[in-house]
């Protein structure tokens, strides 16, 4: 009876990953900027949320809150200082609407790790992007207003080339793709005996493809480097001093032809690549508003209700700082940046210690892409912030595939 209850336990954490993995950046309906109500796909996370935040409570009372609070106190230090920011957020309810995503999500992670092996998240992660990849491709092909990028441009939606697909933003949908194409390469042996040959290369073909079409370089910039330094990893040393040997020759061959590199992967003359494709004067602002309350921030998820007031001198609403530690600092100040580069460093550390070395790079993969969009921290919770709970439990020992007394 025992094992058909646990058995039980792994099905719906399964079902409910598997929603989460797939739902988290899923855009069902292009809303209107200003437009701040909840709608179907609103509640449909709210749902998701909910029941995770209810089953990672009821195993955290039942396995012990001490035991959690000393492995995850990094995580649960900065959620409840975001929590706390929304006491003087522009509009508290949504920063705390964000802040339950978070703490939901982390929870849930915690929990899932608990009950399946570290293998079966991420073989779960894949199966939840294979099916997000084959609807996106299906919406690019047949819905082109809600498959393809569209971007606000003085108040009006302009079309483009590029796939968004379910994500709402080809950026988005890009990391998706690449975090897939990382965790089969990272993985492979493991996913070419647990998946049908068809399945496994239908799977590598269309992410490969799918990222290249969301004409996202820094995701396709960063996820290659973070797979390099992957194998770097596993090599011997006397391996690594020849790799990092070739390293240094071809970015000097990549130094000396600069200016072709960057005829071909800009869009515009390398004029967007100058100014990071109009990124430079986001920063700027969100720089000024960090001096104006440097300390404490301005609330979780206040960046969509900050920034959108300087739209006339963007020419569009951006709702974040495309920097995660911009976004860090504009939730919560110097406070905020601090207990996250001390989570971060301490979670990278410990990662690097116990040679969990797919995990060190996503970990990488999550702090590059960073540095341009604001990931795992920008409003509510998305696929990278669900991957940096995920590293942050495994650094911590979380995955051990038992139900164990924490305390």
């Amino acid at each position: 009876m025992q094992i058909k209850v646990k058995e039980l336990e792994k099905f719906v954490v399964t079902l409910i990953l598997f929603a989460m993995f797939f739902i988290l950046d899923a855009v069902f309906r292009i809303r209107e900027y200003d437009e701040k109500g909840v709608d179907f796909q609103v509640v449909i996370k709210f749902i998701l949320f909910s029941f995770g935040l209810l089953l990672g409570v009821r195993y955290v009372l039942v396995s012990g809150v001490s035991g959690f609070i000393a492995r995850c106190f990094g995580a649960i230090s900065l959620l409840v200082f975001f929590s706390l920011t929304s006491a003087y957020s522009p509009e508290w309810m949504y920063s705390i609407y964000v802040s339950v995503t978070y703490f939901s999500f982390f929870i849930f992670v915690f929990y899932a790790l608990s009950v399946l092996e570290v293998l079966s998240v991420l073989s779960i992660l894949v199966r939840a992007i294979f099916l997000f990849l084959v609807i996106s491709v299906y919406l690019y092909i047949f819905d082109p207003d809600l498959g393809r990028f569209v971007f606000w441009n003085n108040g009006i939606l302009e079309p483009s080339w590029r796939m968004s697909g379910l994500a709402g933003s080809a950026n988005n949908f890009a990391r998706i793709a690449a975090l897939g194409i990382m965790v089969v390469i990272f993985n492979w042996k493991y996913f070419k005996k647990n998946f049908s040959k068809l399945y496994f290369n239908s799977f590598l073909i269309l992410s490969i493809g799918c990222v290249f079409m969301s004409g996202s370089r820094t995701t396709i910039l960063f996820s290659f480097f973070s797979i390099v330094v992957f194998f770097y990893l596993q090599l011997e040393s006397r391996s690594k001093i020849y790799t990092l040997l070739l390293t240094v020759l071809g970015s000097l061959v990549a130094y000396i032809s600069s200016d072709l590199l960057l005829s071909i992967i800009s869009r515009d003359s390398s004029e967007d690549l100058s100014s990071f494709t109009g990124r430079d004067v986001i920063w700027g602002i969100s720089i000024d508003l960090i001096y104006d309350s440097l300390i404490w921030g301005y609330g979780l998820g206040s960046s969509v209700f900050l920034l959108p007031d300087f739209s006339d001198l963007l020419g569009f609403a951006p709702s974040h700082a495309h920097n995660m530690y911009l976004q860090v600092m504009l939730n919560g100040g110097v406070v905020s940046l601090c207990i996250f580069i001390l989570l971060t460093a301490s979670t990278l550390f410990k990662l690097k210690v116990k040679k969990e070395n797919q995990f060190f790079c996503y970990m990488i993969f999550i702090l590059l892409v960073g540095l341009f969009e604001s990931g795992a921290f920008a409003l509510s919770a998305n696929i990278f912030t669900l991957l940096y709970f995920l590293c942050c439990c495994v650094a911590n020992g979380v995955g051990q595939n038992k139900f164990e007394k924490l305390t």
